[in-house]
């Protein structure tokens, strides 16, 4: 699997310095469009979206192509939008082959028994035929019906990350795709590797009425499901990878904001990978723990993130409350920059997606 790989739009050719506007605050939120239910809960995410307005979004789980394209064109005009270009990988093709594979070998013993039984002869040929279009037939049938949206996650967006930022906002914007090299901890990833997105370039900011360009990153990505890890490896490693890139021999402002399956040490029912405080280690959190649990999973009061499917992948009981979307930032530079506010989007009876979205508000 690659490390590392850049969109056709990953390049210099966003903004320039006659576009962007002096700011005082910088609006960022992020939401994982679930999945299951993006593809026909788009249209009303657009439209949440465009009512917050933000300067920044970063959206997890946008794996459709017709999600992918709706936000897109919804956006494109104002946003620039960077996602991986590429769908396909070595883990989806492996494994729409072995599916093929273990249908035609199903359909081999049916037609053989099939022969035997209605002529008494078994005639290998036709029964090697037979089978291969049979299961190439319902191989095909899968990929027009799309059950659980798994050809989207399959050959769709590839990592269904997406980040969009207002070109009148950054100026002299770079864009960037990478996959992780850690991805052997989750059985997700051998189907469908996980990475981020990034956004560079310089936020032009108004200091007691002159101009001041500091340099800035956003980052967006969603880290390992697998709740049980190996100790060192699978989400910490790869939030690790994430800020060794982006974080060492920069100067200015990064923000991240996604989806980063871990919790706090003291959510109640939540991760102990470590990969939180790992990251607390290097940057703040913009959520402030005098507000609350600052849920943004929740089974208690979103009744879209409570399933079967979601018991069986996070091992849980009783309903969890988790704090797994979160913004964590740092400043390097001298400009003095704060958390203004940050807070819950999308609750009920607002619900888009099984994941409540977070708006975090920046002041300069």
């Amino acid at each position: 699997m690659s490390a590392v790989e850049l969109s056709s739009s990953a390049i210099s050719l966003a903004t320039s310095g006659r576009d962007v506007k002096p700011i005082a605050e910088l609006r960022v939120l992020t939401l994982n469009v679930w999945i299951d239910e993006a593809p026909k809960r788009c249209g009303d995410q657009v439209a949440a979206l465009r009512a917050v307005d933000p300067d920044i979004f970063c959206l997890q789980e946008a794996f459709s192509m017709k999600v992918a394209r709706t936000f897109e064109e919804a956006f494109a005009q104002e946003y620039e939008v960077v996602r991986f270009q590429s769908r396909l990988s070595y883990g989806a093709v492996l494994s729409l082959t072995v599916y093929t594979f273990i249908l035609s070998l199903v359909s081999f013993c049916l037609w053989c028994i099939d022969q035997l039984v209605v002529s008494g002869q078994l005639v290998l040929q036709s029964c090697v035929i037979g089978a291969f279009g049979t299961g190439l037939s319902l191989t095909i049938l899968t990929l027009y019906t799309n059950p659980k949206n798994l050809v989207d996650f399959l050959f769709g967006n590839k990592t269904g990350l997406m980040l969009l930022a207002k070109r009148s906002v950054i100026e002299h914007m770079t864009t960037d795709v990478s996959l992780f090299k850690e991805w052997r901890y989750d059985y997700l990833n051998w189907v469908r590797p996980r990475g981020y997105v990034q956004i560079s370039g310089f936020l032009n900011i108004q200091e007691e009425g002159n101009d001041v360009r500091v340099p800035f990153k956003v980052v967006t990505s969603h880290l390992d499901q697998v709740i049980t890890q190996k100790e060192g490896h699978g989400r910490i490693a790869q939030a690790r990878e994430i800020m060794r890139r982006e974080l060492d021999g920069f100067k200015g402002l990064v923000v991240m904001a996604g989806d980063w399956n871990c919790t706090p040490h003291d959510n109640p029912g939540g991760t102990r990978c470590g990969t939180y405080d790992a990251m607390r280690l290097e940057m703040d959190d913009a959520w402030h723990g005098d507000h609350g649990l600052g849920a943004t999973w929740d089974q208690v009061g979103n009744p879209l993130a409570v399933s079967k499917a979601n018991d069986m992948a996070y091992q849980n009981t009783e309903l969890l409350q988790w704090r797994c979307d979160i913004t964590f930032w740092k400043n390097t530079t001298s400009q003095k920059v704060c958390v203004k506010s940050c807070e819950i989007l999308f609750q009920p009876p607002e619900l888009v997606s099984d994941h409540y979205g977070l708006l975090t508000t920046f002041s300069f």
